[in-house]
């Protein structure tokens, strides 16, 4: 009795690190984000007042469905691409290969505010590569980060383009584990590229895939830097996400109460992804 006491006490100081930090940096700040939305820049308890007006706020409505476009849009195509990336490098023989492995893995190993200031810089309006080169070969300039129209389009493209990479190598990891034999058996049976792709890879990747999917969807909609970096929300809010336009609410206007209560509405949408993800790990 006494020897099962002690493994008991030895298995709660094993997880209580783990107790400590979760505590730490998941609960406290979620508790203490709750908290400060009931009270105004003066700490003056307001009660719901900033979720009453959150509704009613245009900005903070097109920054839900520009949150939802980047998320919705970019995560899919981006996952999508990345398959099709994977199942290429797994499928296709080319002289090169592990060179061509290597240097696609460049968007992704370069930091991200560097590559964002890269990509300001090339789609700049009047001095920016991209629209010298347009102007060269007899195209006008194209406003990508100051026309509205574009704006989102642009980020959208950066984002996949400095985030495909890892995910194509999360993938390409779960295709390599995949036996050989399934594929030569399919050939033997007179399958092709199509349908080897439909009834072998797709089903045995489905389980990384939807995995990889809600897992980076749960990171796309906290991204911040890419788009603070690029447009700052602007122009004319066509790029404000719900992390940017809290950030300009709180370390600009100096209002944490009503920054901290524009997270809370979507936090039921994140608790269905990581449910999700936990029953795809489950089985």
């Amino acid at each position: 009795m006494k020897e099962r006491s002690v493994e008991v006490l030895a298995g709660y100081l094993l997880v209580l690190p783990f107790i400590i930090f979760l505590f730490l940096f998941l609960l406290f700040p979620l508790g203490f984000e709750l908290f400060i939305s009931f009270f105004n820049e003066k700490m003056k308890f307001v009660g719901s007042e900033y979720y009453r007006r959150l509704f009613v706020d245009p900005t903070y409505i097109e920054s839900l469905i520009n949150t939802a476009l980047y998320v919705g849009i970019g995560v899919n195509v981006k996952m999508f691409l990345a398959l099709l990336l994977a199942n290429a490098l797994v499928t296709m023989d080319f002289r090169g290969k592990r060179l061509y492995k290597t240097l696609i893995m460049i968007p992704w190993v370069i930091p991200l505010v560097p590559s964002a200031l890269n990509f300001r810089w090339m789609l700049d309006a009047d001095y920016g590569i991209v629209n010298q080169v347009l102007k060269s070969i007899g195209f006008p300039p194209v406003g990508w980060l100051i026309n509205p129209q574009l704006a989102m389009s642009s980020v959208i493209f950066i984002h996949i383009w400095t985030n495909l990479p890892f995910w194509a190598l999360i993938l390409l990891s779960g295709l390599q584990s995949i036996p050989v034999a399934l594929y030569d058996a399919a050939k033997v049976d007179g399958a092709g590229g199509y349908e080897t792709f439909k009834y072998i890879t797709l089903p045995l990747i489905k389980r990384l895939y939807i995995t990889c999917t809600t897992l980076s969807t749960i990171w796309t909609m906290g991204d911040f830097t890419t788009i603070w970096v690029l447009t700052e929300g602007g122009p004319a809010n066509a790029t404000q996400i719900i992390a940017t336009l809290a950030y300009r609410e709180a370390f600009k206007f100096g209002n944490f109460g009503y920054a901290a209560s524009m997270f809370i509405p979507i936090l039921p949408a994140l608790a269905i992804l990581v449910v999700v993800l936990l029953r795809t790990l489950k089985g």
